[in-house]
């Protein structure tokens, strides 16, 4: 029965109401979630924390940090106790949204509520102890800020509690070290970790191969993906996605390593996977210094192929600045762009002869017809 026709009937109960919310949540529809909510307490229906926590959970989704911190106050004044589901939406809500002090806010109230009876109406907030997801939660917050002397803070309070780390610790560490330049210091943070316990699943290993990218540490990434495929340190074996494999891309290229870089990419292709614009763009990078021509064209074509049919300006402009000088010697490699994007990258290589033509002509434009 639909929520409308129970309402009408007179059966919407509080079970009822709840289902809609989850079913508007699921679809990825926080507004509607909201407004099924909102008729329960029209209604007259009291909602328990498991119809508050669905709410949460549509807008955490939605990253409306606000209205799910509005939510959980809201919980304490009718009385009914918010657990560590609710904060974990909240937590998860202000990650989303890129408030990361926000989401330490949250974390403090709680390891200071910790079930003892701090909380009281002072905090707003209940008596639920964070758990492993809660830190982890508020770990990916800090690691998409990039804050590396937070990240380490916080780790270091979720240890002392006995949390164990597991593959989204391990995961929030390597990205967010990696997003605030310390890159080179995944590694050892990854091996401290495992040392805590924690086993790799393929969004920490993933993390880890995209920090060692950017280290340009291709020996690295490869051990990482050895380990991913024989289950190594405590963990299942686990074939690398086209994600892994594009991150070791980029890797092996910057490391110069060319010719195992391709190899990669081959693999993503075969396996019908779509390599990374990064993957792409710096494997060209590494086909241009080492004048490999036909690789490089071969590498572009894959790449264009693989585009959206409605061209990405981003993807795009990445190929075209990683293989500017290969797009100069075969322009007509401009055409296996997807249609939308052909104009803009004609519009830039145009550009550059112009800049490259104003410039020989010692800044008098005089230049710019024989160079067109």
């Amino acid at each position: 029965m639909c929520l409308d026709a129970a309402v009408a009937a007179g059966e919407a109960t509080a079970p009822v109401f709840t289902a809609a919310v989850v079913a508007c949540a699921r679809a990825g529809d926080p507004s509607a979630a909201l407004a099924a909510f909102r008729r329960m307490e029209a209604a007259g229906v009291g909602a328990d924390v498991v119809a508050y926590n669905a709410l949460l959970g549509a807008l955490a989704t939605g990253g409306d940090w606000e209205a799910a911190w509005a939510v959980v106050s809201s919980m304490r004044r009718a009385n009914v106790s918010p657990n560590d589901r609710s904060y974990n939406a909240l937590l998860a809500a202000c990650a989303r949204a890129g408030q990361p002090a926000r989401a330490m806010e949250v974390l403090a109230r709680m390891e200071a509520d910790d079930g003892a009876g701090g909380g009281g109406e002072g905090s707003g907030f209940g008596y639920a102890a964070p758990t492993a997801v809660s830190y982890n939660t508020a770990l990916a917050a800090l690691a998409k800020a990039g804050d590396a002397v937070g990240l380490q803070t916080v780790l270091d309070r979720m240890l002392a509690r006995g949390l164990s780390p597991d593959g989204y610790t391990l995961a929030a560490v390597a990205g967010g070290l990696e997003r605030g330049g310390r890159a080179a210091a995944a590694r050892p943070a990854w091996n401290a970790l495992l040392a805590a316990g924690a086993t790799p699943n393929t969004v920490a290993y993933n993390a880890l191969i995209s920090a060692l990218a950017r280290a340009g540490d291709g020996g690295g990434a490869m051990a990482a993906l050895d380990a991913m495929r024989a289950g190594a340190l405590r963990g299942e074996p686990t074939a690398p996605d086209a994600r892994s494999l594009s991150h070791a891309v980029r890797a092996l290229a910057a490391a110069g390593r060319r010719d195992e870089a391709l190899t990669l990419f081959d693999q993503i292709l075969a396996s019908g996977g779509r390599p990374s614009p990064g993957a792409a763009a710096a494997l060209l990078a590494a086909c241009e210094r080492a004048g490999a021509w036909a690789d490089g064209v071969r590498v572009w074509k894959a790449a264009a192929s693989l585009a959206p049919p409605g061209g990405d300006a981003a993807a795009s402009s990445r190929l075209l600045a990683a293989g500017r000088s290969l797009v100069y010697a075969f322009p007509g490699l401009l055409t296996s762009l997807p249609p939308g994007m052909v104009r803009a990258a004609q519009t830039v290589v145009a550009s550059g002869a112009a800049a490259r033509a104003f410039l020989s002509g010692g800044g008098s434009g005089g230049g710019s017809d024989s160079e067109g």
